[in-house]
């Protein structure tokens, strides 16, 4: 039975604050969360795989730099959930990695839209030559995009704590 709770489970970090501090989240829905985001990241490879990198160099920067960030972004979260009551860390990060990918994923869509429409306007400025967006404004872009998706990840992990957390 799908219930009014349930039905936007996929896009809701706050249905997905409250079943964890009901201690209803089951390995199911767990398993769920991995295999959907599992599924996301493999989407994601594949397009990035169709537009090979230019430059190697460059390549090379972007991933190191992009391992690099989910490595300290992890581990954020790491501490926001051992800053609250130190349970279920894992579980919690897949779920809350995935809901929020989802809600990028819909950030992305509308930011898509908006290249087609504004991209032409860009063509010869500092932003974009004829090669393509700069390599330091990409890497740049990417650094805020996954500093703010680790930082609403950790903030989630530590609201989903049953625990009350006082804030010094």
């Amino acid at each position: 039975m799908e219930t009014n709770n349930t039905k936007f489970r996929w896009l809701s970090t706050q249905t997905l604050v409250n079943d964890f501090k009901e201690n209803s989240v089951t390995e199911s829905l767990a398993f769920k969360y991995v295999l959907a985001e599992f599924l996301l990241l493999m989407l994601a490879t594949s397009l990035s795989i169709q537009s090979p990198p230019e430059e190697v160099g460059m390549w090379f920067i972007t991933t190191v730099v992009f391992m690099l960030l989910v490595a300290v972004g992890t581990y954020w979260c790491f501490l926001a959930n051992k800053a609250g009551d130190n349970q279920d860390f894992t579980l919690r990060y897949v779920a809350f990695n995935f809901v929020v990918s989802m809600q990028f994923a819909v950030g992305y869509g509308a930011l898509l839209i908006g290249m087609i429409v504004f991209f032409p306007l860009l063509e010869n400025t500092a932003f974009m030559s004829e090669s393509g967006i700069d390599p330091i404004l990409n890497i740049s872009l990417m650094t805020a995009a996954l500093g703010l998706y680790y930082f609403l990840i950790a903030r989630h992990i530590k609201s989903a704590s049953t625990k009350d957390v006082v804030e010094e």
